[in-house]
């Protein structure tokens, strides 16, 4: 069983245990939400205001193109294990510090240090290849 955090009808922070099968389908629809909110973030952030008024997405071809990144990029991750990937998605996906995980893990912070660089590393080994 897999606990999550999820608000009541008050608005409140629960923790409510599901299975396997329902916890993946919970966190993919995080990170599709979080991942959704952070480019249009970031494609924002660079824009002047004239700019912003006009913004409609990115180009078919730069959406191509960095949906074929995202694919090379998750092949990498999934070579990880399920720890590495858990606290590599913890922190770079929903922003959580690496202390943080650690208290929610109930493990030492170099561990879950240690996990995430390892993640990095993958990608850096991967990128200087393709170089």
């Amino acid at each position: 069983m897999y606990t999550i955090r999820v608000k009541d009808a008050d608005g409140n922070m629960i923790d409510v245990e599901v299975s396997a099968e329902i916890y993946e389908i919970y966190e993919e629809s995080k990170k599709k939400s979080w991942n959704e909110e952070k480019s249009d973030r970031y494609h924002l952030a660079d824009l002047d205001v004239d700019q912003i008024w006009v913004y409609t997405g990115p180009s078919t071809e730069e959406y191509v193109e960095l949906r074929e990144k995202i694919e090379v990029y998750r092949s990498i991750i999934d070579t990880c294990t399920n720890l590495q990937k858990r606290r590599f998605y913890l922190h770079f996906l929903h922003g959580l510090s690496q202390r943080e995980i650690a208290d929610l893990e109930g493990c030492t912070q170099p561990s879950v240090a240690y996990a995430i660089n390892t993640v990095l590393q993958k990608i850096k080994k991967f990128k200087k290849k393709t170089l």
